[in-house]
């Protein structure tokens, strides 16, 4: 082993790190000489270990740069997982750089080195929401961190409560219509029974089953009048509520300034969350050493990195053909929520969603994690981190209705069976197919996948402009403009 490869200095600054930190960077050096001379049993062992005590180290520098900031070397752990200049190459090792030189903007994709200060200084809750209490509950949170949240909460709940009080206005104003119908047509039949006795009476018939009608159409706006302004009153009132939290957070802010205690508590276990979200977006068969190399990219290099910027260009282009992609409807109201991209220092072969959305708040982004290192021969790893995404929002949204309702209940009546119980990888890659290729023109899926996916995941005009004259597509083409035409008269 190289004396490069073996020193102490070239992983990570030692000064301030707790004890167990310390003592997983004095290990780590011998633990790779051996790894790399071992073979068989003796090989899977050391690598087990050196794979323990990396991240009891990954942990403690992420804790100690959080807390003073971070240099060259623990971005270099913390966001690329390569702390050992020695073992990227020429080639890899540039790559590593850049990506350390990358300034931003941070949000809505972040580096774990990023993800673990927003979440240290409370601009982005924990990604556990079980273990961890939520921000708002969290004594320690900062005034100006609350205040950002007052603001959200606000600017989410004014246009619910707007739509709420015109909802009960128009409401009113269609019992008042129906009221004034009542009295006119009783006075009609007043004046009917009224010329009927000076002559021959004319028939009442037709005045009173209209008027018992609009007596049954007000009687059903009656019963429904209680639970309406439930709702707005509901509505309203937290509303009122977000708008005097502001108010109070917006003067302690004059008085005190926006000083705050920032949370090292969640710096555990969101380091310990981002350990899992790694374990899964490996995958069972994957490359588990933690430490970066260039087998850990499966196609070319310049390809197989996933950088930020990258990462945004490639969102674009799946919005860009599925425009419906980040679109919730709330309150019947549409909306668009892109959600959060944490980029994993390892070489995966699953993009994932951790959450839809944080949970009590539809309104909220999710979050994605996708591989910062390709270890598949094809990087559709974005790609599979939204349809994973498409899938959860939409089961969250139906709730346990999931199999039966929308997206997911069309999805699981088609493909449930063969799926089994991981259906939601079978829709991600079944969506990968979608965009990269069905979406190019190259028809792939069953022609009864192919027409769900046409119906609830619908490509842009400009896609399915592009897919005239292909066979695959001219049936659900024609259905479309059948549509069009009959909404147009």
């Amino acid at each position: 082993m190289d004396s490069e490869l073996a020193a102490t200095e070239d992983w990570v600054r030692g000064e301030n790190l707790d004890t167990d930190t310390t003592e997983a960077l004095a290990d780590l050096p011998r633990l790779l000489a051996d790894y790399s001379a071992a073979e068989g049993a003796d090989r899977a062992s050391l690598g087990q270990r050196l794979t323990t005590r990396f991240f009891t180290l990954y942990a403690g520098a992420g804790a100690r740069a959080c807390a003073e900031g971070p240099d060259a070397r623990d971005l270099r752990l913390l966001r690329c997982a390569a702390p050992v200049a020695g073992l990227l190459g020429d080639e890899m090792a540039s790559v590593v750089d850049s990506l350390c030189a990358d300034p931003g903007p941070v949000g809505p994709v972040y580096y774990v080195d990023e993800w673990l200060m927003a979440v240290f200084r409370q601009e982005v809750a924990p990604s556990t929401t079980d273990e961890v209490s939520t921000m708002s509950a969290r004594p320690s949170q900062s005034v100006s961190a609350q205040l950002a949240r007052a603001e959200s909460e606000v600017a989410s709940l004014k246009p619910q409560a707007v739509q709420a009080l015109k909802s009960s206005g128009s409401a009113d104003d269609a019992l008042l219509e129906c009221a004034q119908r009542i009295v006119a047509l009783g006075q009609d039949l007043r004046k009917l029974l009224a010329e009927g006795a000076e002559g021959q009476m004319p028939s009442a018939a037709p005045l009173q089953r209209e008027r018992a009608r609009i007596a049954q159409e007000l009687r059903s706006q009656i019963e429904n009048l209680s639970g309406n302004d439930r709702g707005t009153v509901e509505v309203c009132s937290k509303y009122a509520e977000a708008v005097s939290l502001r108010r109070r957070l917006q003067a302690r802010m004059a008085v005190d300034g926006a000083e705050g205690v920032a949370d090292s508590s969640a710096l555990g276990t969101e380091l310990a969350t981002i350990r899992q979200m790694m374990k899964m977006a490996i995958g069972p068969r994957g490359n588990h050493f933690p430490i970066a190399s260039p087998a850990f990219v499966r196609t070319t290099l310049a390809e197989g990195v996933n950088s930020r910027a990258s990462v945004i260009e490639k969102i674009q282009q799946v919005e860009a053909i599925e425009p419906g992609l980040f679109r919730r409807v709330s309150f019947g109201q549409e909306i668009r929520i892109e959600p959060l991209v944490l980029l994993l220092p390892c070489s995966g072969s699953h993009g994932i969603c951790w959450e839809a959305w944080q949970k009590g708040n539809r309104r909220t982004p999710g979050r994605i994690a996708v591989p910062l290192y390709c270890g598949r021969p094809q990087n559709d790893l974005v790609v599979r981190a939204l349809g994973a995404h498409r899938w959860l929002v939409a089961q969250e949204t139906a709730m346990h209705y999931w199999m039966e309702e929308g997206l997911t209940g069309a999805y699981y009546q088609f493909r449930g069976k063969s799926a089994g119980s991981r259906i939601d990888e079978a829709f991600a890659q079944d969506y990968v197919s979608w965009i990269t290729r069905e979406a190019q023109g190259r028809p792939v899926l069953d022609a009864k996948l192919r027409a769900l996916f046409w119906h609830h995941l619908p490509f842009s005009p400009e896609v399915k402009a592009r897919l005239k004259g292909i066979g695959a597509y001219r049936s659900l083409l024609e259905a479309d403009a059948r549509k069009a035409a009959a909404a147009a008269v």
